[in-house]
């Protein structure tokens, strides 16, 4: 009985001492774990900014080049309203039989201040 029992002995020490091992490989197994997923983490947060960073300096862009069309977009309509409006008047001046399109005009030169005087 007495080999029996050493025997027993010598056996549960082994498992001790495997399930120390076992122990020590489970911690480093969960320290590795836990490292990959600190990493991941922290490269997926650099990704976020760098990509937030990127998409903002996108959106400013954007917006000057809205402010630049939209005052050309101002300009054109204030030209085409003027090109209308000056066709418009045109057309309207042909319609009249007082008025004729003239290819030079003369001034009179008057150097007596009382052009006109009121007679009683």
């Amino acid at each position: 009985m007495r080999h029996s029992s050493q025997s027993f002995l010598i056996a549960s020490q082994k498992t001790n001492v495997l399930s120390f091992v076992d122990f020590l490989n489970l911690k480093k197994q969960w320290i590795i774990l836990v490292g990959s997923v600190f990493l991941f983490l922290v490269g997926f947060y650099l990704y976020q900014i760098f990509n937030l960073t990127h998409l903002n300096f996108l959106i400013s862009q954007y917006q000057k080049e809205i402010s630049k069309l939209s005052s050309q977009i101002k300009s054109s309509e204030i030209e085409f309203s003027k090109k209308l409006s000056l066709n418009a008047l045109e057309e309207k001046m042909e319609n009249f039989s007082e008025f004729e399109r003239v290819k030079k005009i003369y001034y009179v030169q008057v150097f007596d201040e009382n052009f006109a005087k009121a007679q009683k």
